[in-house]
């Protein structure tokens, strides 16, 4: 009679593990797609959904900015260091910033796409800890320009290029210490449904996908006629 109780046991306890391990995971790994994911906001009602859900994205002092940073005009760009067509933008970005200079500046938010680009994390989190010594944006284009080499060893290597100091980089990346930055403009991209990347927010506008230097100044010129 103890082989069926025994049986049940072992069931009870596999079932048990599974939930128990299956619970960290998920607390521990957040998703990391972009496309098809939302927040789950449950026990409200949708128009409460609606209401608390932000409309355009925070920018906190440990965002990158590039360009004046007392520009009024912010264009904040959701966007993934594996994504081509963000580094197709870069361009565009650069020949705005150069035209507009004291007017607009590009602050940048880490949406890594993960379940495409396994090390997409990793590399916003390298390009963060280059940011610690100073170099985000020299190391921000780098990737963008090399985004056939990006591995490990490459992260690695375009530090020394950098002349970062490479014990102190190698440190920040093996300890994670930008894990929760990254998430957290992850986690904001996902509030605001950023669903693709590039994405980005210029004043009240959201423009998901690339976008042309005819387009951007457009934007730009139309936000500035309304002030």
């Amino acid at each position: 009679m103890r082989t069926p109780f025994f049986i049940i046991f072992l069931i009870i306890a596999l079932a048990l593990a599974a939930f128990v391990g299956a619970l960290a995971y998920f607390t521990f790994n957040p998703p990391s797609a972009t496309k098809g994911l939302s927040p789950e906001r449950e026990g409200l009602s949708p128009d409460q959904q609606s209401s608390t859900l932000p409309s355009r994205p925070v920018i906190s002092s440990s965002d990158p900015v590039r360009g004046d940073p007392n520009a009024e005009l912010a264009i904040v760009e959701f966007g993934d260091f594996f994504c081509p067509a963000c580094g197709e933008v870069e361009d565009v970005l650069n020949k705005v910033l150069e035209q507009y200079k004291e007017r607009v500046k590009l602050v940048w938010k880490d949406m890594p796409n993960t379940a495409r680009h396994p090390l997409a994390q990793k590399s916003a989190e390298a390009a963060r800890c280059a940011g610690v010594q100073g170099k985000f944006w020299q190391y921000h284009d780098e990737l963008f320009a090399n985004q056939e080499k990006l591995s490990e060893n490459y992260f690695a290597e375009l530090a020394g290029e950098l002349g970062l100091n490479a014990n102190q980089f190698s440190q920040c990346l093996a300890e994670g210490a930008m894990i929760e930055t990254v998430r957290r403009t992850f986690n904001e991209g996902l509030l605001l449904k950023v669903d693709a990347t590039p994405y980005f927010f210029i004043g009240d506008k959201r423009i998901p996908g690339a976008i042309t230097t005819e387009e951007l100044n457009a934007t730009i010129e139309a936000y500035y006629a309304s002030q």
